[in-house]
């Protein structure tokens, strides 16, 4: 779900380990035809047909409250032309639509390929149709065969989205405190206004950001400037200190009411001075704002920057994905493999995709996942790969 549209609260998105497509294809949905033959159907506004499914997707989205008035009907066409979509049609008029964008997602210090599911919409009357599980399989096909070696979406419904083969990820926390709590130095310059119009070095920025294990990019710029047009009440501040201008570091979100709630919904750093200036930019707006709300930043724990604690700390859930029977023989250590096949003498650890997932990226220990997902092994094998497999805490720091 794009984050335009969640409010502060659970918010979460899935990640995988993208599968065999086999796996992960269930039986065509009845009633449902694509809107080019094939056995993987693209979507390209560029030509009239698509046009046409275009006014068909703004009715859904209308629909579904994700846009609301005529401006930012223009974004909407931006989204889509930028990344790859499908469209389930009943009648002849396209009732459910998937969209996708490539992209990045660090694990640890290396970067692997990532296609995220940036949208799932289904009209009124195309509900418990199974057409929205069914496109979102097939466009996880189409980024298995492009490539890509994780998966990742905004869900609303963890239960509809285990049946497509994803796990709850790492938790983050929104949190909502008073700017002039912040304990960080007063600003020693004003920074410059971000808008919409700058989605272009925003995008870049976000790019460039400092990233941490689990750290996502999306390819597009396009996408950002949806986002940033999609904001209700959008605001930006930052600073255009690269060698030739460039953004380097900058808050955007919603200025809601003369007082707030005011939200961060999107930011990027490249330094820790630079993460304390901007810190030092939200402080700035005690003078007349009295609430600021945002995910907190992967690298801290704000409330060690708060001279009182903060009023509102909220998990937020993130995501990975699953289901194959496929036997793997892995070796772990600084250089480790996995091999198809299986070798009898050494213990045998059984997990679908998404429970491995989990623990490839650290968002829970094997021996809390033989509890509650989909793991069994030897009892001493939990605990053997607890201690081999440690990376640090998960944040995809770019909410889609």
């Amino acid at each position: 779900m794009s984050s335009h549209t969640t409010a502060p609260g659970l918010r979460n998105t899935t990640i995988q380990m993208c599968p065999d497509v086999q796996e992960i294809r269930g039986a065509e949905v009845r009633g449902c035809t694509f809107q080019q033959p094939g056995e993987l159907p693209s979507w390209n506004f560029g030509n009239t047909t698509s046009k046409r499914d275009l006014k068909s997707v703004e009715r859904i989205w209308r629909e579904c409250g994700w846009i609301g008035d005529d401006d930012e009907v223009s974004a909407l066409e931006a989204f889509f032309d930028c990344g790859d979509a499908l469209v389930a049609l009943l009648d002849g008029e396209a009732e459910c639509a998937v969209h996708s964008t490539d992209g990045a997602i660090r694990w640890c210090d290396e970067d692997l390929s990532l296609g995220t599911v940036t949208a799932v919409t289904t009209s009124h009357i195309a509900r418990q149709t199974g057409y929205a599980r069914q496109l979102t399989a097939e466009m996880l096909a189409r980024q298995t065969l492009a490539g890509d070696e994780v998966s990742a979406l905004g869900m609303f419904d963890q239960e509809f989205y285990d049946k497509v083969g994803y796990g709850t990820g790492s938790y983050e926390h929104w949190i909502t405190f008073d700017p002039a709590t912040l304990k960080v130095d007063r600003l020693r310059r004003p920074p410059k206004r971000v808008t919409a119009k700058d989605y272009v070095a925003t995008h870049a920025a976000a790019c460039t950001r400092k990233r941490g294990h689990g750290g996502t990019n999306l390819k597009t710029a396009e996408v950002v400037r949806a986002e940033m047009e999609w904001t209700e009440s959008g605001y930006g501040l930052g600073y255009f200190d690269g060698p030739s201008g460039e953004l380097t570091h900058f808050i955007w979100g919603s200025a809601k009411g003369e007082h707030g709630a005011y939200s961060v919904t999107f930011r990027a750093y490249q330094t820790a001075e630079q993460l304390l200036e901007l810190l030092g930019v939200i402080k700035s707006l005690a003078d007349q704002v009295n609430t600021v709300g945002m995910i907190e930043f992967s690298d801290i724990q704000l409330q060690d920057l708060l001279e009182r604690p903060f009023r509102q700390r909220r998990a937020l859930g993130k995501q990975q994905l699953a289901r194959t029977d496929r036997q793997l023989c892995i070796t772990l250590g600084e250089e480790s493999t996995a091999v198809t096949g299986s070798k009898s003498k050494l213990p045998t650890l059984s997990a679908s995709v998404d429970a491995f997932t989990r623990l490839w990226f650290g968002v829970r220990g094997a021996s809390s996942l033989a509890i509650t997902d989909n793991l069994a092994g030897p009892p001493s094998l939990p605990n053997a790969l607890e201690r081999k497999i440690v990376p640090p805490a998960m944040h995809t720091d770019w909410d889609f």
